[in-house]
C-alpha cells in the first residue's frame, strides 16, 4: 500500500502578485536536492509546493529531511490522481530508478497540457535513451554549451524551449571561494597531513561497468605517484556501487580492500576528520580524479581545482554509444580547465602533471567563478507557471 502525506505551504502575503501551485517530482538524490532549493525559495515567494518522490529511490529521505513538508510517495504515476490542479510540473531527469517514476509523470503530464518544467541536474542526464526521446517541455541548461547539447538532443523542440539559468546546487560554492586556503589549512591540521604531502581524492563511478576501468587507473597511477611524492590518498566510493553490485556491502568491502592493497608509500584516509561536506573535500585536494559522469568533479572544477576525468575504454564506449557524445565529452575538459586520463599510463602522466606546482597556478589562473542560478530558475519556473496553457 503506499504512503502518502499531503504537504500544503501556506504563501506569504504580499510576496508575489498571483500565488502558483507546483508539483516537483524526484526520484534520486540529484534530481531531489535541487527540488528542495527550488522548493525553499518558491515557497519564501508566496508559492504553494508539494513534492512527490519515488518511493523506492533516494529522493524519499532527503525531501522527508529537507524541512519543506512529507512528500507524496509513489511508485508509478497512477498513484497520484491530482496533476490537473497545478500550474506547473517541475520533473527530475532521474537516471537509475526502473522504471522510472520521473519519465511515467513526464508522459501522463504531456498529454494534459500543464506546463512541464526540467531543471539541470548534471551535464548529461538529458541524454540518457530515456530523456532523448522526450521532445517537449520546458528545459534548464547549465551554461550554453550544455543549452546547445539539448537543443541537438531535441531536434524537434522549439530552441527557445531551452534555457541557460545555470544549476542552484553550485551556488554555495561561492560563499566558499574566498576560504579556500583556510579551509585547505583547517583540514590538514584536523587530519595530521604535513605541508610536504599531497591529497589525491578519487570520485568513484557509480555504474558496475565502469567501475572497475575506472579503480585501476586510479590505483595504477596513485601507486607510482607515491614513490615520487609523499601522497594522502581519499577514496569516496558512489554509493550506488552498493545497488550496482547488489550487496549493500560492497562499498564498506571495497575500502577495505583498497586499504589492504595500498604500498607503504601510500596512505589512505579513508575516514576523515569531522564528516566533511565534498565541497571542502574538494578544495583541501591538490588533484582530483572523477569519474566520467560525477558532478562532485564538476563541484571541483567550479572551485578552482585541478581534475582529471577517467575515460576508460568502457567510459568511452558508453559516452558515444549510450550517451550519443563525442570526444572530449566534457566542456571544462575541452577548454583546457580539466585533464582526462584513457588508460592508466595516462592517468600516472597527468597526475604528476597536476602535482607540479608551477603547472597547477597556471590552471588556476584559468579558473572562472560560477554565477549564483537559483533566482534565474525560479524566475524560468514562474514563467513557465504563467504562461497561458495551449
Amino acid at each position: 500500500m503506499i504512503k502518502c502525506h499531503q504537504i500544503f505551504q501556506q504563501p506569504k502575503k504580499g510576496l508575489v502578485h498571483q500565488m502558483k501551485k507546483f508539483l516537483f517530482v524526484s526520484a534520486d538524490g540529484g534530481s531531489a536536492n535541487v527540488h528542495l532549493a527550488l522548493a525553499r525559495e518558491m515557497i519564501r515567494r508566496g508559492h504553494n509546493v508539494q513534492l512527490l518522490a519515488d518511493s523506492r529511490g533516494q529522493a524519499t529521505n532527503i525531501f522527508a529531511k529537507g524541512g519543506v513538508g512529507n512528500p507524496f510517495l509513489a511508485r508509478s504515476a497512477s498513484d497520484f490522481y491530482s496533476y490537473s490542479k497545478f500550474d506547473a510540473i517541475s520533473v527530475g531527469l532521474d537516471v537509475q530508478a526502473n522504471p522510472n517514476l520521473c519519465r511515467e509523470v513526464a508522459d501522463v503530464v504531456s498529454t494534459m497540457k500543464i506546463p512541464l518544467f526540467f531543471p539541470a541536474d548534471n551535464y548529461f542526464n538529458h541524454a540518457f535513451p530515456m530523456w532523448r526521446e522526450v521532445g517537449y517541455g520546458n528545459w534548464c541548461a547549465i551554461n550554453e554549451g550544455h543549452a546547445d547539447a539539448i537543443r541537438k538532443m531535441h531536434p524537434s523542440m522549439d530552441s527557445r524551449a531551452v534555457k541557460v539559468v545555470g544549476q542552484p546546487l553550485f551556488d554555495g560554492l561561492l560563499e566558499l571561494l574566498p576560504q579556500r586556503e583556510e579551509i585547505r589549512l583547517t583540514f590538514r591540521k584536523d587530519n595530521g597531513i604535513s605541508e610536504e604531502e599531497k591529497i589525491v581524492l578519487w570520485w568513484s563511478h557509480g555504474i558496475r561497468d565502469l567501475y572497475a576501468e575506472d579503480c585501476e587507473m586510479v590505483l595504477k597511477a596513485v601507486t607510482e605517484v607515491s614513490e615520487i611524492h609523499p601522497l594522502v590518498f581519499i577514496p569516496r566510493l558512489h554509493p550506488a556501487l552498493n545497488t550496482s553490485f547488489d550487496n549493500p556491502d560492497f562499498c564498506k568491502n571495497e575500502m577495505g580492500r583498497i586499504r589492504k592493497w595500498a604500498p607503504r608509500t601510500l596512505r589512505v584516509l579513508s575516514k576523515v576528520h569531522g564528516a566533511p561536506s565534498s565541497e571542502v573535500l574538494n578544495i583541501a585536494a591538490d588533484a582530483v580524479f572523477a569519474g566520467s559522469l560525477s558532478v562532485e568533479g564538476l563541484k571541483a572544477v567550479l572551485l578552482g581545482n585541478v581534475v582529471i576525468r577517467n575515460f576508460g575504454g568502457r567510459g568511452r564506449k558508453y559516452f558515444e554509444k549510450e550517451l550519443l557524445q563525442k570526444w572530449p565529452y566534457w566542456g571544462d575538459v575541452a577548454d583546457g580547465r580539466s585533464l582526462c586520463a584513457r588508460d592508466g599510463e595516462e592517468a600516472i602522466a597527468e597526475l604528476s602533471r597536476t602535482l607540479d606546482d608551477e603547472w597547477g597556478r597556471e590552471l588556476e589562473s584559468r579558473f572562472i567563478p560560477p554565477q549564483k542560478s537559483l533566482g534565474r530558475v525560479c524566475d524560468y519556473l514562474e514563467e513557465v507557471a504563467s504562461k497561458p496553457r495551449s
